[in-house]
């Protein structure tokens, strides 16, 4: 009898020291964010005016410049690196800042892909990477922004259609796709983006039925307007 006791003694400590161990070695959720911001450091090549000279474990990452977190230090809620004349690319790991609500890298020189895993920071109300150098087709990740108000993609290649999902941010009030070299039709579904109140998609290649071309221009327009898509401006939308 003793020795079960002592077995069972020696089994629960034994797994209640494995559980505080792996525990303790889970990173935090500060560390996961601090890896995410080094990530997008490594991966940018050219930073000519030192805006990231400070992003170094001399301080702490939410004293780096154009980094806001919350009141306690913990999250990080903003990424603000507008024309900077940064290089290089948007690292994937962006998507492990669950807590971002906006990030702006406008009017820099980032290249390749939008990574997919934006679609994973949840939280984001403001995203926008206008007047950069990126191409290939917009991820349809972007649609699992559900909180996401302002999406400014302009003036890059992004090619292809665009993606249905964006459908799904249905609380967008700025949608601006102009400057690209995207293809095919509005998605179907673009009337569910009814606090939608500007939406640029010019200078693509975008088509749409002949009986639809007798719209005139306009620059802004409400919920009222957004009975179905073909009642879009054609030339403002970049029709041909």
């Amino acid at each position: 009898m003793a020795s079960s006791v002592g077995f069972m003694f020696w089994f629960v400590f034994f797994f209640s020291m494995l559980h505080l161990r792996i525990h303790s070695a889970s990173p935090s959720l500060s560390d996961v964010q601090l890896e995410a911001l080094v990530a997008l450091r490594d991966s940018i090549s050219e930073d000519p005016l030192g805006a990231l000279a400070n992003w170094s474990n001399v301080t702490h990452h939410c004293s780096w410049y154009g980094i806001t977190c919350d009141s306690s230090n913990t999250t990080v809620q903003s990424i603000s690196l507008f024309e900077l004349q940064l290089r290089g690319t948007i690292s994937p790991f962006i998507g492990n800042i669950s807590t971002l609500q906006m990030l702006d890298l406008t009017s820099n020189s980032f290249f390749g892909h939008l990574p997919a895993q934006i679609g994973l920071c949840s939280e984001l109300t403001g995203l926008s990477v206008s007047s950069n150098l990126l191409w290939g087709p917009i991820p349809p990740q972007l649609g699992n922004l559900k909180m996401v108000q302002i999406l400014r993609l302009e003036s890059n290649f992004f090619n292809g259609s665009i993606p249905g999902s964006i459908c799904n941010c249905t609380s967008l009030s700025e949608l601006s796709l102009h400057t690209n070299n995207l293809t095919g039709q509005l998605p179907s579904d673009i009337g569910k983006l009814v606090t939608l109140g500007t939406f640029l998609a010019y200078q693509n290649q975008l088509v749409q039925k002949q009986a639809h071309k007798e719209h005139k221009d306009l620059s802004w327009f409400g919920p009222s307007k957004w009975k179905s898509y073909v009642q879009l401006p054609s030339k403002l939308l970049g029709f041909h």
